[in-house]
């Protein structure tokens, strides 16, 4: 409106310029004309600009353009992908070097960086890729028609090159760093199981330093389709019994008697061989199949339980682990039931073992649960203590009845000061909360013996057994000879 105004006034001068001129010196073209051409052409080209700058840095209006999540896990559902036809996917975290930002005394400004990398990607991409975004500054390129590592390394060194060249605003100039993971996208794959393998491209990249990109997933090798062998092996996995508990004992500090066990599962496969948890639980979760795994150790491990009883070790208490996606999916209070109902035991004798991260996504609803869980009579562990930046606040809004202090801080505990002053102060704020303290990962007689003078309350690791099998655990238990320095000796597994 006011450029409208402006040019409205422009025209009135000139004209009255032309009547004046015509009247005082006839139609030629007079030094005042010129004047007020150049001027009104100066005025609009400079009023250009800023209208551009402003259209591109004040409404963020190229970032409110990328897709959310949302559109981004329908959009890769719609791909018609095949053996011969596959995508490339790119997960883009940019952010300015802390150092400057923090030196100049600037507040980090998040909306201008994403809005800068927004602009520059849609002058950078095709017609036919798509952009979407994740979280406050994450984007995901997913391109298609691009295979091989040559191509992805090309790539890779294009957006790094564009995206990282320093940016002005509010007339201060940001250094901008990057970081890419590279990954394929195939037949069948997910909105999850490309950011999964994104993101773990990406954390690698990050180790490398600033404007790096890893490559995961597109090599040679015949460990390429691993995931996806194992996803589908996994469904078979429980039918053909291939999954099995195993128990790892955990032992009174003060004395060194047996009192609890924690069932871990673990997967042989016929052709593959021992597969580790950390392998197959992430995909077990990524497919939808934690459910049945978590109510095949549940109800075996209750079996244990109620086996071991039978043979005299009644006193024996029960850990087991939780996965995130139970509690907020509303399954872990059914699974329980259903648990306690087809063996009968007591659930005052097992405990639940939580990690931070079944926290972070709903405490609301996770306290709702969890609360339910204590009602039944189930005891709680919060797993990993003192590895989360919340950890202390849920002690607050949680009933939790142990603190498992995380391995991390017992592997250094005889060598670092630091690692036993807070092993020490863990255990003393749980006397003052009235909570039990675990500590978890304790292999070695000078371990066991500075947590047995800070007076933890129990302890598991290698140094009193690996996790073993059934028939293992009871002749372990029946071995009343043995010392604790020669536990390691057994036939564990």
């Amino acid at each position: 409106m006011k450029r409208n105004r402006l040019l409205y006034y422009y025209m009135m001068i000139i004209i009255i310029g032309l009547i004046g001129d015509f009247i005082l010196n006839g139609p030629y073209f007079s030094p005042f004309l010129t004047l007020l051409l150049c001027i009104y052409l100066i005025r609009e080209s400079r009023n250009s600009c800023r209208t551009r700058i402003c259209d591109h840095s004040s409404p963020y209006e190229h970032w409110h353009n990328i897709s959310d999540w949302e559109v981004v896990q329908s959009y890769l559902s719609s791909l018609r992908l095949s053996d011969d036809r596959k995508a490339l996917a790119v997960l883009i975290k940019p952010e300015i070097p802390e150092s400057h930002y923090s030196s100049s005394g600037n507040r980090y400004p998040v909306n201008a960086v994403r809005e800068e990398i927004a602009f520059r990607l849609n002058k950078l991409i095709r017609k036919v890729d798509f952009v979407g975004k994740k979280g406050g500054t994450e984007f995901l390129i997913i391109l298609e028609a691009i295979e091989g590592q040559n191509a992805a390394g090309i790539l890779a060194r294009r957006l790094i090159k564009a995206l990282a060249e320093d940016f002005t605003y509010k007339n201060s100039v940001y250094p901008v760093n990057l970081n890419l993971g590279v990954t394929s996208v195939e037949k069948g794959h997910n909105a999850i199981d490309v950011m999964a393998r994104c993101r773990l491209a990406l954390s690698d990249a990050v180790e490398l330093g600033a404007n790096t990109f890893v490559i995961s997933g597109m090599g040679d090798s015949d460990d390429q389709n691993r995931g996806s062998r194992l996803e589908m092996a996994l469904k078979e996995a429980l039918g053909n019994d291939e999954m099995e508990v195993f128990l790892q004992p955990k032992c009174l500090a003060g004395t060194g008697e047996l009192v609890s066990m924690e069932a871990l599962v673990r997967w042989n496969h016929p052709e593959l061989g021992h597969i580790p948890p950390q392998e197959f639980i992430p995909i077990a979760e990524n497919s939808g199949m934690i459910g049945s795994i978590s109510r095949f150790v549940y109800f075996r491990a209750f079996e244990m339980l109620m086996e071991f009883s039978r043979l005299g070790y009644s006193h024996l208490r029960l850990a087991l682990n939780v996965s995130p996606l139970e509690i907020h999916d509303g399954t872990l209070v059914k699974n329980l039931t259903n648990g306690l109902l087809f063996t009968g035991i007591d659930p005052r004798k097992v405990e639940l073992e939580i990690t931070e991260g079944s926290l972070l996504i709903n405490s609301q609803t996770a306290r709702s649960i969890l609360d339910e869980v204590k009602s039944l009579g189930f005891q709680i562990s919060i797993d990993d203590f003192g590895t989360g930046y919340s950890t202390f606040g849920y002690l607050k809004n949680f009933q939790f009845d142990t603190l498992k202090i995380d391995k991390s801080f017992i592997d250094q505990i005889q060598m670092d000061n630091n690692s036993r002053a807070i092993v020490q102060a863990i255990i003393a704020m749980s006397r003052t909360l009235n909570l039990q303290t675990v500590a978890e990962g304790v292999e070695t007689q000078e371990q066991y013996d500075i947590l047995k003078e800070l007076g933890c309350d129990q302890l598991q690791g290698y140094f009193f057994g690996r996790p073993m099998n059934f028939d293992d655990f009871v002749n372990y238990l029946g071995d009343t000879s043995v010392k604790k320095s020669d536990r390691m000796n057994l036939p564990l597994r």
